[in-house]
């Protein structure tokens, strides 16, 4: 299939370790960015053997909002380094691919210390192929209504900051896979489980 390739930069008037504090979370997009997103789900998370992070890959399904459609999609993102957030999605509706390489950057501007750059690589159907700078632009504004958006979140980090407060990065919802495999109630035994049995097996597991 064709391939799309663009590159979208927008600046923060925040540090970049508030700013990477900010581009881990996921799970404000469907509270925060009405504008962009209708809804997010996360389907799974994982934190790779020895890492200290709360997580490494997510797996998720989000719903954009775009211009007047709204698209549901299927993702995953991983943290490839500090700084560095790679992440795919697929969207079933349009037959599209896409690769987000997403990169903070220090400017050393003391207004706008922070440079957001967002390389995407995106597989388009041919059919839909000369809707490519359509399909670049709206992604441009998505990233700069985002990270407008997001400027208050990095406020209010720095404040906790300054006030000598560092929040933990957590995981606030539990994930489909954990609420639904918790369910489960057969065994490689063959002895179905209880619900009760069950839910402590997956777990445990």
């Amino acid at each position: 299939m064709p391939i799309v390739h663009t590159v979208v930069e927008n600046k923060s008037r925040y540090p970049r370790d508030i700013v990477w504090e900010n581009a881990q979370d996921l799970e404000h997009v469907a509270f925060l960015h009405r504008d962009t997103n209708k809804s997010f789900a996360l389907l799974h998370h994982e934190a790779h053997p020895g890492s200290e992070r709360v997580y490494n890959t997510l797996v998720y399904r989000g719903t954009r909002r775009l211009h007047i459609f709204s698209i549901t999609g299927f993702g995953f993102r991983r943290i490839v380094s500090d700084y560095n957030i790679h992440q795919v999605e697929y969207l079933p509706l349009l037959g599209v691919t896409s690769a987000l390489n997403s990169q903070l950057l220090e400017t050393g501007d003391p207004e706008y210390p922070t440079l957001l750059r967002d390389e995407i690589v995106m597989d388009v159907p041919r059919p839909i192929y000369w809707l490519r700078h359509w399909l670049s632009k709206s992604l441009a504004r998505h990233a700069r209504i985002q990270c407008r958006q997001d400027e208050p979140f990095r406020a209010r980090r720095a404040e906790l900051r300054l006030r000598g407060i560092h929040l933990p990065y957590r995981i606030y919802f539990e994930s489909e896979y954990a609420r639904l495999s918790s369910m489960f109630k057969q065994t490689l035994s063959g002895k179905p489980l209880g619900n009760d049995a069950g839910r402590a097996g997956a777990r445990a597991a």
